[in-house]
């Protein structure tokens, strides 16, 4: 891929932002993979990355990664296909075939444009990275839930509202020095910090986790039944599938 040919997709990839085909959100994973796409597949559109990673450098989690991405493929913009085993990078495929000539004339025009805009999204991004903190997992880029909806609405009714008690129960636990040092006493061999930004990665942050802790509630038969956070994360670090070692 070449700068052109990366400024022709983001200027199509915005076209489709105005007409409201795609989300903001979605634009940014998209500029991410274009960006990829310079950097890792030569000559060719095609190039491997991890899940893992890219939830971390965008501060998103595994199921916006899903959502946005499902999104881009709908749109015609890339195509992909996950790891076949457990730690397998999935595979993505930037489609410009759908691009054609008059593109490449529309972007003389649109050049000066298209330059601005890349200089402004990669020093939004640069400035992202620059704030990252490594404790703290992942950071909501959608809009917060209206004061209504949070009213009407519990944890259990919505996702959003799951996956923002989840995030802060979890970066409150990896910054608080206390329960990392007394975890590290009586796991030595265990990377705390690791293994619970895995556990909230490949589970908590995720549908499945969601399930899980609805179908806890419905088991107490509690209709005041509140997530112990607190206990969850304790638990998670005895769980194998979790665990990332020194």
């Amino acid at each position: 891929m070449t700068y052109i040919e990366k400024n022709q997709l983001e200027e199509k990839g915005w076209q489709l932002v105005e007409m409201g085909k795609l989300t903001a959100a979605a634009m940014l994973f998209y500029q991410y993979l274009l960006r990829c796409s310079l950097k890792y597949s030569g000559t060719g559109f095609s190039f491997s990355q991890s899940t893992l990673f890219i939830c971390a450098f965008l501060d998103i989690s595994r199921h916006s990664l899903i959502k946005y991405r499902n999104l881009l493929k709908q749109c015609g913009l890339i195509d992909f296909s996950e790891g076949t085993t457990k730690g397998k990078s999935a595979v993505y495929k930037i489609m410009c075939n759908k691009f054609t000539q008059s593109d490449t004339q529309s972007d003389t025009q649109s050049d000066t444009q298209s330059d601005t805009q890349s200089d402004t999204q990669s020093d939004t991004q640069s400035d992202t990275k620059r704030k990252e903190k490594e404790r703290v997992i992942v950071k909501d880029i959608s809009p917060p839930l209206p004061p209504s909806c949070e009213n009407e609405k519990s944890w259990f009714d919505d996702f959003e509202i799951y996956y923002a008690d989840c995030k802060k129960s979890f970066n409150a636990a990896l910054n608080d020095d206390d329960f990392i040092k007394k975890r590290e006493n009586l796991n030595p061999k265990l990377d705390i910090i690791k293994t619970l930004q895995t556990a909230f990665i490949d589970f908590w942050s995720t549908e499945r986790g969601w399930e899980n802790k609805k179908a806890a509630k419905k088991k107490s038969k509690n209709p005041n039944y509140k997530i112990d956070w607190e206990r969850t994360i304790i638990d998670t670090l005895k769980q194998n599938s979790n665990k990332v070692y020194k």
